[in-house]
């Protein structure tokens, strides 16, 4: 597993740090109620405590990277022609610490990452793919109050096809009253284009469809090689030394 260095969000203002992305605006449109009261089954919650809360959104945690002369079709997420595919686990890491009138935040992102069918030009080839990311800072309303881009590297060895890198993002963010920390988000996903995240949301449709079949075949299977239960009500046939013993006399005295 490869780990990244410490990276370090400079707190600015958003409008120095948003520019033309449109991703966030249409994602989080329904996050001007509090992150902090979010808990629906689209987005993964990790409560620590009074630390404040770390989001990631299902839809965002994907990046498939296609060959670039290949125009990407949301709607066919059968193609297997693509060269990588990273994905952030769910079980992310946040850890804070409080000083005078900041809170410093520590999120610890987890990436896994396949090669598609195009993924290598040759066989024995260990390719390095890079994933845009971004990690972002909400209050209380669910507005987004910062926004930096990263880079996750992931390298794939030439005897596999499978990578994994964690990466830790620190953010030192000014809070005069520590009993706010609760208040503040840390929403983490990677940079997408509008057709990415359209792709996405197919591409999560059709994975529950293919694991809610899994368990009902999986079910059907279970019921079918199961045993019968034993009739409680059949009357126990004895064994013959059993028997034997039954029917010996009890001895009573010495």
């Amino acid at each position: 597993m490869m780990h990244g260095k410490m990276k370090y969000l400079t707190y600015l203002p958003l409008l120095f740090l948003l520019g033309a992305c449109t991703t966030l605006e249409d994602v989080y449109s329904g996050l001007k109620k509090s992150t902090y009261i979010v808990q629906g089954e689209e987005e993964h919650l990790l409560n620590h405590n009074r630390c404040p809360d770390a989001l990631l959104k299902p839809e965002l945690s994907i990046f498939t990277m296609h060959p670039a002369n290949t125009k990407l079709d949301p709607e066919n997420i059968s193609n297997k022609n693509y060269m990588s595919r990273a994905y952030i686990e769910e079980n992310a890491g946040l850890s804070c610490s409080f000083e005078d009138e900041t809170v410093t935040v520590d999120l610890t992102l987890n990436f896994r990452g396949e090669l598609g069918k195009k993924g290598k030009l040759l066989v024995n080839d260990d390719p390095l793919y890079t994933y845009p990311y971004f990690v972002a800072i909400t209050d209380r309303s669910g507005d987004i109050t910062l926004k930096e881009y990263f880079i996750a590297s992931l390298h794939y060895p030439s005897e596999g096809n499978e990578a994994t890198y964690t990466e830790t993002v620190r953010q030192i963010i000014p809070l005069a009253n520590h009993s706010k920390a609760r208040d503040i988000a840390v929403v983490a996903g990677f940079q997408l284009t509008e057709n990415q995240l359209k792709y996405n949301r197919n591409l999560l449709k059709a994975m529950q469809i293919e694991q809610a079949q899994q368990d009902a075949a999986e079910a059907a299977k279970a019921m079918t090689t199961a045993k019968p239960e034993a009739n409680t009500n059949a009357i126990p046939v004895p064994s013959a030394e059993k028997a034997k013993q039954q029917n010996e006399p009890i001895k009573i005295t010495n």
